[in-house]
């Protein structure tokens, strides 16, 4: 659609006939099968970038690539991407009944060549009932050229399957090269809205598998998830994630439900002195400077902090408050900056 005149350019169905006749002559036909519940999310995502493809989920957990590359209009398509309950080669799968929706926006970056990946999660969010025998999916995929070249598709980094109803909550957080996020186990029947089955933080790398990158003789095994970010080793955590107990201590076991986690920087503190330039003059410098650090910021509905919370020991600025915590990550690596040169001639 264009946002000046609200014309539509071109809608997708599976049968012209679904839409009024004026509209017609737009119609791409496309495979859905279910409806539509996710987020579209355009690639590149820069600000005045002009977008290649879109992803977006539906009902049932498949993910559509929307392929708008060709200057015509009548030329795009519409395909099926991944389907996250489909299984084959070693992947985890659930059963033909077991799909669930991709509600939240996929989360797309690039790998070291360039070549575009895609993190989604399946779950329902907008409700946390009693799910006993459900199953979610994680996923990690890159969006390769096949053996042609003319083309892209599909390719799986690693994934990761949830049990009894256990779902990523709000969005996933891509930050120095870690996926970050939440999940939450829907409570027993005789507890529907006053407890959860327990709820996590997890970290895990965008595309190298928990086993690592493995080799041609002994690849890795993808159904393991991915790589354990670093800041749960400070947690004292030997897994992917790290339990609402650990985070806020015993008296939020089952009472927290995480809807998402944020990475965000503390602003950089600094002083500026007056001194003397040489010349008669004054300047102004900085000095005592205190570069920011990143915390995961994490909202903990109705728990707070505990006796034992290791949020609290981890955070920056005294841990949580209210019911919000902080954990501290990692510093960033400090590239090399070259301000200027010259040449010495001897």
């Amino acid at each position: 659609m264009r946002l000046d005149t609200g014309k539509i350019i071109r809608t997708f169905r599976r049968a012209a006939s679904e839409v009024p006749a004026a509209v017609q002559p737009s119609v791409l036909i496309a495979p859905l099968d279910s409806p539509i519940t996710g987020e579209p999310v355009a690639y590149p995502t820069d600000v005045g970038s002009v977008a290649d493809r879109i992803f977006v989920g539906d009902q049932d957990g498949s993910l559509w690539k929307v392929d708008v590359s060709n200057k015509s209009p009548a030329k795009w398509n519409m395909s099926l991407f991944w389907d996250a309950y489909g299984g084959g080669d070693g992947n985890p799968a659930g059963d033909w009944n077991s799909g669930q929706p991709i509600a939240t926006p996929p989360v797309l970056s690039v790998d070291s060549l360039g070549n575009l990946t895609v993190a989604l999660s399946t779950g329902d969010q907008s409700s946390l009932g009693t799910s006993t025998g459900q199953t979610n999916f994680i996923w990690s995929l890159r969006d390769l050229p096949d053996a042609s070249g003319l083309s892209l598709s599909a390719k799986l980094a690693w994934g990761y399957k949830l049990l009894d109803g256990e779902r990523v909550t709000g969005p996933i957080s891509l930050f120095n090269s870690y996926l970050y996020f939440s999940t939450v186990t829907p409570p027993p029947p005789d507890a529907a809205c006053t407890s959860t089955n327990g709820a996590r933080v997890w970290g895990m790398h965008y595309l190298t598998p928990r086993d690592g990158n493995g080799t041609p003789a002994s690849p890795p095994v993808r159904t393991v998830g991915g790589k354990a970010a670093p800041f749960l080793d400070t947690l004292g955590s030997t897994t992917q994630y790290v339990t609402d107990t650990t985070l806020l201590g015993t008296s939020a076991s089952k009472q927290a439900v995480i809807f998402g986690v944020t990475v965000a920087q503390v602003p950089t503190c600094y002083s500026e002195d007056v001194v003397p330039d040489g010349l008669g003059n004054n300047t102004t410098r900085i000095s005592n400077v205190n570069p920011g650090k990143f915390q995961l910021l994490i909202q903990t509905g109705a728990a707070s902090v505990g006796t034992g919370g290791k949020a609290e020991a981890a955070g920056s600025t005294g841990g949580l408050s209210g019911n919000n915590g902080q954990v501290l990550l990692p510093d960033l690596a400090t590239p090399a900056r070259i301000e200027g040169w010259a040449a010495l001639v001897e």
